[in-house]
């Protein structure tokens, strides 16, 4: 019974079979039975599918289907996350950027502009760029002084060669003459590396005929400012990358401060201010504030907005001391007993924790500890330096005239030498000669 309910269920599946259409190269055991046009070689060669497979085989393959879209929905809905996530994370960074921003803002901000009195005494700048610069640098320190007002006159291609361009020594008093300035800020001379035409001869740069010509317009320009009988300081050049150019303007400094000295002005002198221990050019220093920030720009040339505003420093306090009192600039002039800050940059305070540099003390030198003993007893220290006497230099040897032997005589121990214990020293004293000494040994 159970045989043929088994040979029933096989003949009805293969039946089943026949009537199922299948894709290309598949095939049933039915069709090769029943014979529907399929030949055997082609049947063999097809594969062979399961029952199983021919139930339930389009199932599956619609499983597949669903899960490739489930997961290509689950990689968008991933990237929408993250898209949300880092457009979130960049929103938070920008806003904490912005907060830093302006929170620097307001720390460096500047001061209030204080508006100009209608009265206000003018600070007339000229010379060539950086003249322009230093009138820039003066507009930010003096800003908040009502009764002060700088006004820049500066070209920035003039100096003391070019005369065609700018002849300073004609511009000056005509300036003057026009608006009544109360000081006067001149810084020229970066424009002057260059060959000086006169009647048809060109000289070049550092020849005798070169310097003879340009100290001679050096000073013109130097009495152009002095016979405005206005106070003024004339400014020095700073050093630049170009070894070549700084040599130069070390040069011109020196011409300029010796043209430049007069009751009503002084020459400043900023080389310090702008150079590294060493006294080259250095792009980076303190600011105005203290902190190390970039004063010269990439061109090693110019000034950057903190460079200017540390090139006006060195004569802020100087403007603002002349015109509140200028009588007394004046008699310090005369005295020559002017601040330091008017002939050379301010010294940085001795600080060794913050700049990692400490003075060298000799320790031989009691002045350093307030004193002049040592000891208790009073030192001279010059008694050793005193120069020895021709007659010490040569080591003499005595002869009594009633010996038979001649023995030398032992010379006295010099302040000078190593084995000399004395102290405090004392110079050494070329004793009299007996005249019982026959010979001199040399």
């Amino acid at each position: 019974m159970l045989r043929k309910a088994r040979i029933a269920f096989f003949a009805f599946a293969v039946a089943l079979s026949g009537y199922f259409i299948l894709p290309a190269g598949m095939s049933s055991p039915g069709m090769s039975i029943i014979g529907q046009g399929v030949s055997t070689a082609q049947a063999q060669e097809r594969k062979r599918r399961s029952l199983f497979s021919v139930l339930f085989g389009r199932n599956k393959a619609k499983r597949k289907a669903v899960r490739s879209r489930v997961k290509v929905r689950q990689r968008k809905r991933a990237r929408k996350t993250r898209r949300a996530r880092n457009t979130a994370r960049n929103r938070r960074t920008a806003k904490r950027r912005n907060a830093t921003r302006k929170s620097r803002r307001a720390a460096t901000a500047a001061p209030a502009v204080v508006t100009k009195a209608e009265d206000a005494k003018l600070v007339l700048v000229v010379g060539d760029f950086f003249a322009k610069g230093l009138a820039d640098g003066l507009e930010d320190l003096l800003a908040d002084a009502p009764g002060l007002k700088v006004v820049d006159a500066g070209n920035g291609l003039s100096g003391l060669v070019r005369s065609d361009v700018v002849n300073w020594p004609e511009r000056i008093p005509q300036l003057v003459e026009e608006l009544k300035p109360a000081y006067i800020v001149a810084m020229v001379g970066a424009n002057d590396r260059q060959l000086i035409k006169q009647e048809g001869t060109r000289h070049q740069k550092r020849t005798p005929q070169w310097d003879g010509l340009y100290k001679q317009r050096v000073t013109a320009f130097a009495d152009a400012l002095k016979g405005t009988g206005l106070p003024y300081n004339w400014v020095g050049l700073p050093p630049m990358r170009l070894k070549s150019m700084s040599q130069d303007y070390l040069v011109f400094n020196e011409w300029y401060r010796a043209a430049a000295e007069s009751p009503s002005g002084t020459f400043v002198d900023v080389w310090d201010g702008f150079s590294d221990e060493d006294g080259n050019y250095s792009r980076s220093g303190p600011d105005v504030s203290g902190q190390i920030v970039l004063l010269r720009p990439k061109d090693g040339i110019n000034m950057t907005k903190a460079g200017r505003k540390r090139l006006a420093f060195y004569i802020a306090a100087d403007i603002r001391k002349a015109i509140d009192d200028p009588l007394s600039i004046q008699i310090a002039n005369l005295k020559g007993d002017t601040d330091a800050r008017r002939s050379a940059p301010v010294r940085e305070v001795y600080d060794p924790a913050k700049t990692g540099r400490t003075v060298v003390i000799n320790l031989n030198d009691p002045v350093n500890d307030g004193g002049s003993t040592l000891a208790g007893d009073v030192i001279d220290l010059s008694a050793s330096l005193q120069p020895i006497e021709a007659s010490a230099r040569v080591p003499q040897l005595e002869t009594s005239a009633t010996q038979n032997n001649s023995t030398p005589a032992t010379a006295p121990r010099r302040s000078s030498r190593a084995d000399a214990f004395v102290w405090p020293p004392k110079p050494y004293a070329v004793p009299e000669q007996p005249s019982s000494v026959a010979t001199v040994v040399k």
